[in-house]
């Protein structure tokens, strides 16, 4: 024990340099390897941010033309509901403005470039604002997709069903909606005039045309907050770097 107590004494600081020696080596791997992960992860971060970018790209054509049918739709209502009032005459449009509001529109965001940046952890490289603006994008969508799904359901429990019923007259030759004018263009037969008495009674159906405007008004204002939302961030995205 002496000895050892003697040897320590007289080569401490060699014994001291050593380990000064091998902790610098191991915090200088460490840091080595920190790096090098950080930069794996800035790179992959770069790829899934240009996806992130398309994909945003993409989601606000999809918006721009949904926003566009959701106007068609409201002005559709606002023209029928005028009719039903007896302010306007029922015309040839008529027809065009009740099949019109059959339709249905799901909005599909693309999440790729979202889903690799959050999952990779790539996300947390971003300015905190910017995080949290992406992150709001994409919790909107989530209720555009509830809205579409509520404005859907209703269309197939309740509008599909009474149209079908007391209205499947209006798909003909005259009916110029393009979904339903190509599969009548060579029918020979007359085309089916609007009972009009019958359509400015149906209470129903004047309820339902008000529903159907409620319904595309609010998933107009969701679509223009999806592309203000997504212009707002554009630019920042586009000029981010890791």
């Amino acid at each position: 024990m002496k000895r050892i107590l003697t040897t320590l004494s007289q080569k401490w600081p060699e014994y001291l340099l050593e380990i000064l020696v091998i902790t610098i080596g191991i915090l200088g791997a460490f840091m080595l390897n920190t790096w090098n992960e950080n930069r794996k992860l800035e790179n992959a971060a770069q790829v899934h941010k240009q996806v992130l970018i398309q994909d945003m790209k993409a989601d606000l054509v999809d918006l721009k033309d949904l926003n566009d049918q959701m106007e068609a739709n409201i002005n559709s209502c606002i023209r029928l509901f005028r009719q039903f009032k007896t302010l306007e005459p029922i015309d040839s449009n008529t027809s065009n403005y009740i099949v019109s509001l059959i339709l249905e529109y799901n909005f599909s965001p693309n999440k790729t470039g979202f889903n690799a940046l959050d999952n990779s952890g790539g996300l947390t490289l971003f300015e905190n604002e910017l995080q949290q603006k992406i992150r709001e994008y994409y919790s909107l969508t989530e209720k555009i997709i509830a809205r579409e799904n509520i404005s859907n359901n209703f269309i197939r429990d309740k509008y599909e069903p009474l149209i079908f019923d007391k209205y499947a007259y209006l798909w003909s030759q005259s009916n110029t909606f393009s979904f339903s004018s190509e599969q009548y263009k060579d029918d020979p037969r007359p085309a089916p005039e609007i009972d009009t008495k019958s359509l400015l009674a149906d209470r129903p159906l004047e309820t339902l045309i008000i529903a159907r405007q409620y319904q595309s008004d609010t998933q107009k204002s969701l679509y223009k907050e999806g592309i203000a939302s997504i212009n707002q961030m554009m630019e920042q995205l586009e000029q981010h770097r890791f």
